[in-house]
């Protein structure tokens, strides 16, 4: 891992990456608890809104990766969306289509028929990633 002082000291000075790196040093030698909560607080907003952004460019027919997802069987398995369902009131999801890789991985947590290669799981949009 990157010594955060030493990535402060080499960053360009009045840049986002020197501040950021400042931010990194700040926290790992000098912040309290109380620092801490209001910087947890935040990033935990921030990764909200980057998921619901991500999930504005979701489209049918895109191949995806599962992320951020429980169950944590779900995790790093690859489709194809199928159809999306952005009825209000519930979260936006997608239907996805699993290539044959992740069907067969799929096949030791959930119940798929002997001799399939695809497999349709519901998934909510904030947890696809397009590749």
């Amino acid at each position: 891992m990157t010594n955060p002082n030493q990535a402060a000291a080499n960053a360009e000075p009045g840049t986002p990456a020197a501040s950021i790196a400042q931010v990194i040093a700040f926290i790992a030698d000098r912040a309290t608890m109380a620092d801490l909560e209001p910087l947890s607080d935040a990033c935990a907003d921030r990764e909200t809104a980057l998921r619901a952004q991500r999930a504005l460019t979701v489209e049918p027919g895109q191949t995806v990766k599962i992320v951020d997802i429980r169950p944590a069987w779900m995790k790093g398995l690859t489709g194809t969306v199928e159809s999306i369902d952005r009825a209000s009131g519930r979260k936006p999801r997608a239907q996805v289509r699993l290539d044959a890789r992740s069907t067969n991985e799929a096949r030791w947590s959930t119940t798929i028929p002997e001799g399939a290669t695809s497999h349709l799981v519901r998934v909510p949009l904030a947890c696809l990633l397009p590749q």
